[in-house]
């Protein structure tokens, strides 16, 4: 048996560069894990078996099962997850889970998969994946799968808030605008040890804002909250600020608090 936390991340810079020959787009992106998880239990079965406290459907942990199953002699997995982070909402819970159960059962079952290996069934699993290899934070470029992990960002509290919008991450893809400069990875490393956030943006904002005004109107609320930073995470509906201080970052969150449902109080890691 193994028990998990399976982290949420957050994106502290993203951009959309081009779309690709292969119809994925290319983007620089600083995702950091937040202290917000899933609870997963995993054991050994005769078969794959899952249960959740939401309804599951289409789950990405059981195509992550398949294509373990393909490349290893594996018997079954029995899943019991807790699901505390939003779904569809900017914040990678399933991509998560996914690499968490690659894990799982690379060590219940001894396989010993090789880096190349990982790295193939995640990339086949979502373009984020393999971004939870990396200890904490890391800068993502490619589709997102080709990571580099940074040091030095400093551990910010974050309030997080999700209006309980589901948004289709394809959807904002393929409606959004961009081109144009962006920032390098090289850039974005020197951002992170000046300490300096006032250049990180996410260009996928405006497509969401206009198309849901739901999340515009939690965007704007949270700026004016006296965080330094205030963004969308991934293609959202997740919004989220960073504070310094805890004391008003307690305030935001007593705030917030009476408007959404979700709202928590959580940091870096």
């Amino acid at each position: 048996m193994l028990k998990t936390k399976s982290y949420a991340k957050i994106n502290l810079h993203l951009e959309v560069i081009s779309k690709r020959d292969d119809g994925f787009h290319d983007i620089i992106t600083l995702m950091s894990k937040i202290n917000l998880y899933d609870e997963i239990i995993f054991a050994k079965a005769e078969d794959f078996i899952i249960n959740s406290n939401i309804d599951i459907k289409d789950n990405i942990m059981k195509k992550a099962y398949d294509l373990v199953k393909e490349l290893r002699d594996i018997k079954g997995l029995s899943i019991e997850l807790k699901k505390n982070i939003p779904m569809g909402a900017g914040l990678a819970g399933g991509s998560s889970n996914a690499y968490e159960t690659v894990r799982a059962l690379d060590e219940l079952y001894d396989l010993s998969l090789t880096k190349e290996e990982y790295f193939d069934i995640l990339l086949k699993l979502g373009s984020d994946c393999n971004f939870f290899t990396a200890k904490s934070a890391a800068i993502c470029t490619g589709r997102g799968e080709k990571i580099k992990e940074v040091e030095g960002l400093k551990k910010y509290k974050v309030l997080l808030v999700n209006p309980g919008i589901n948004i289709s991450s394809k959807d904002v893809y393929e409606g959004m605008s961009f081109g144009g400069d962006y920032l390098s990875s090289e850039a974005i490393e020197d951002l992170i040890k000046k300490d300096d956030f006032k250049r990180f943006k996410n260009n996928m904002q405006d497509f969401v804002f206009a198309k849901y005004i739901a999340v515009k109107k939690l965007f704007d609320e949270m700026s004016a909250l006296g965080g330094f930073k205030t963004m969308m995470s991934g293609s959202g509906s997740s919004v989220f600020s960073l504070f310094e201080n805890e004391e008003e970052l307690q305030k935001a969150y007593y705030l917030m608090k009476n408007r959404y449902q979700f709202v928590i109080k959580t940091h870096l890691i």
